[in-house]
């Protein structure tokens, strides 16, 4: 997933069947720090939690990508095979780290919910520049046959907003009868969440105008 067939801004759901929790928008808006890896468009995630957003179902400070009410459905199971991240410090201290917490749930038919399959970290070097910071690649193991990934970035032990690029993600199954059960799965209405979008700029988190939602998706 590239982000680049969509035009930057609030973040409307679902995008290529992913659904993506309260808090990302795709950029790049004003003073975005980080480059696209790929393309001109990669997303940010401002944990709700640092702009006191209320997160539905998930901490404030976790951001969510899955397959939304389609999670129990074996059709849409799919593998997460790595992303390019970025985080922002406004630290002098050199080499700061992010340490970036991925958590795999599968859907478990027996208990009728998700449980958690597979979790790894990412120690990312922070950039401390307020512009033309190039993201990193990561690959993680073993998060296969999945219906939600949850990502959490702390920096000093604090959560702080994060970049990414080219998510990685593709079908666990694509025998026919499994393809042919997606393509008669008709997709969602694109629709926003609730509340102001917020973004990031040097000096605080503001709030993005509604001159730059397109009114086209809104309809």
């Amino acid at each position: 997933l590239q982000f680049d067939d969509v035009p930057s801004g609030p973040f409307f759901n679902p995008y290529q069947r992913f659904w993506f929790s309260k808090g990302f928008l795709v950029g790049p808006p004003p003073l975005m720090p980080f480059i696209p890896s790929s393309g001109g468009r990669l997303v940010e995630f401002v944990p709700p939690v640092l702009s006191n957003s209320s997160a539905v179902g998930i901490s404030g400070d976790t951001a969510q990508i899955g397959m939304g009410k389609l999670a129990s459905s074996p059709c849409f199971q799919f593998d997460f095979l790595g992303m390019n991240l970025g985080c922002h410090s406004d630290s002098a201290v050199p080499n700061q780290l992010c340490v970036f917490t991925f958590t795999g749930y599968r859907w478990d038919a027996n208990q009728a919910k998700e449980t958690e399959a597979a979790s790894q970290e990412a120690w990312v070097n922070a950039c401390n520049k307020s512009s033309d910071c190039p993201l990193t690649s990561f690959s993680p193991l073993g998060f296969t046959g999945l219906s939600s990934i949850l990502v959490t970035l702390h920096v000093d032990g604090r959560p702080q907003v994060w970049w990414a690029d080219d998510l990685r993600v593709g079908w666990t199954k694509n025998d026919c009868a499994t393809a042919s059960c997606r393509r008669q799965t008709q997709p969602e209405v694109s629709q926003l969440h609730s509340g102001p979008t917020w973004f990031w700029t040097p000096s605080g988190l503001r709030i993005l105008s509604s001159s730059r939602i397109n009114p086209h998706l809104l309809g």
